[in-house]
């Protein structure tokens, strides 16, 4: 099956129409390298189709959840409408252990930065259960100001939430690896990043390849909060309030590919060293041994 253009965008808007369910607000990490195979196989390239406007079909949940429609649609040989059918009945929604976890990191993060401020557990409860409730920053921060004549706290709310984010993603890598060690990059998918970020996870400059880490060493480099920006690491969690990089994971064999901005290239040294590291399989041809 090859979807066109208005096929795509008929199947986003049910999946936008859906998101009633599961909320909206989610970042480009959403979408795995996985997801963008799969979408590119069916004539999808949902980088060059991202529309970050809060309002718009294209963005990185919706094509999420695309991704792991046409797996299932691959898998069982749907047509489209039989494909529409299976998303109008949102069989494709995942369970939602991501928002567990991210409102198990909010509900135990100390909020330094309003400790002093006397409306603090008020503070705190507007942005648990605003997050819960998929508010974003700018509706957290207007109920609060609304409440306590306290504004001006959208920048810090975004910081916790991604905060959150961030460790909810964590874990669910963590999960899906089963202990193995697990690889991680940031990116960003937007000119006018900061020059620290840059220099921290770049490797030379913008648009080129992000640097790779083992996600053990990030968790040991901790937060950046308390150290001047000389000192400032690489680091799991937002670098910096404004932080506009986000965490994808890294599947090893595969290049960074500079016209998509993605790690999309099969890596054939990759291949050829996996092969000789397997066992040689026994087999007979012409009635004479060989050892493939």
């Amino acid at each position: 099956m090859y979807l066109y253009f208005y096929q795509i965008e008929e199947l986003l808007s049910i999946i936008d129409g859906n998101q009633l369910i599961v909320g909206t607000d989610f970042g480009i990490e959403f979408v795995t390298n996985d997801d963008i195979f799969v979408l590119r196989k069916f004539g999808i390239d949902f980088r060059r189709l991202l529309d970050n406007s809060a309002k718009s079909v294209f963005n990185a949940f919706n094509f999420g959840m695309l991704a792991d429609s046409l797996k299932v649609a691959e898998e069982l040989n749907f047509s489209f409408d039989q494909l529409k059918d299976f998303i109008k009945n949102g069989k494709y929604i995942p369970v939602p252990n991501r928002d567990k976890f991210i409102n198990e990191s909010l509900s135990n993060q100390p909020f330094k930065e309003m400790l002093n401020y006397p409306e603090y557990d008020l503070i705190r409860m507007e942005i648990i259960d605003g997050s819960r409730d998929k508010k974003s920053p700018q509706q957290i921060a207007s109920n609060i100001g609304h409440k306590t004549g306290i504004w001006n706290l959208e920048d810090i709310i975004y910081y916790y939430q991604q905060i959150a984010w961030d460790e909810a993603w964590v874990k669910e890598v963590k999960k899906r690896n089963d202990g193995r060690e697990c690889y991680v990059y940031r990116w960003a998918s937007k000119t006018g990043c900061c020059e620290f970020c840059i220099r921290l996870y770049l490797t030379d400059g913008v648009g080129s390849q992000p640097i790779i880490f083992k996600l053990s060493e990030l968790e040991k480099n901790g937060s950046n909060e308390l150290r001047s920006l000389s000192e400032w690491k690489p680091t799991l969690f937002p670098t910096h309030k404004y932080c506009s990089f986000h965490l994808f994971e890294y599947t090893n064999g595969y290049l960074w590919n500079k016209e998509t901005q993605s790690f999309s290239i099969p890596d054939p040294e990759y291949k050829r060293q996996i092969a000789l590291k397997r066992k040689l399989i026994r087999v007979i041809i012409n009635g004479k041994e060989h050892y493939l």
